[in-house]
């Protein structure tokens, strides 16, 4: 079992590499989502778990529960605005950081077909927050 990465951890100062074309990464999607509910959370990147792969989980309520791989987020039109977040990965901490209102995300699902999703609201900030750990970027 997979446990959450906290504070200085260097997993979540580094950047995560893709995932192979057609790897089943299923059991590690449910340990994703495990963590993320046991710990009340609306999103979780491997990395948060110690896994360096771009594999994201997003499950905002009111919205279909996601697992995107190889995610790449594009801004689009809507501006951006400062968003008041925290993490799991660092918690008690709160940060306002810059976020687009809009985005599209690309990748793959579970069954590696691909994922196009325009996003807005928290669903937006959620994907941004969690594609920024892809990349080695946190809230403090």
């Amino acid at each position: 079992m997979l446990k959450l990465m906290k504070n200085n951890e260097p997993c979540l100062k580094q950047e995560s590499f893709p995932v192979v074309y057609g790897e089943d990464v299923r059991e590690l999607s449910g340990e994703m989502f495990r963590v993320m509910y046991e710990n009340k959370g609306i999103g979780l990147s491997a990395n948060q778990l110690g896994v360096m792969k771009r594999i994201i989980v997003v499950a905002v309520p009111g919205t279909k529960p996601v697992t995107i791989i190889n995610p790449k987020v594009t801004p689009r039109n809507g501006g951006t605005f400062k968003s008041k977040e925290g993490c799991l990965s660092y918690p008690g901490k709160i940060a306002f950081i810059k976020r687009h209102k809009r985005v599209l995300i690309e990748g793959f699902d579970l069954d590696w077909k691909p994922i196009k999703m325009k996003l807005v609201g928290l669903q937006s900030v959620c994907a941004q927050h969690e594609y920024d750990h892809l990349s080695g970027k946190a809230i403090i």
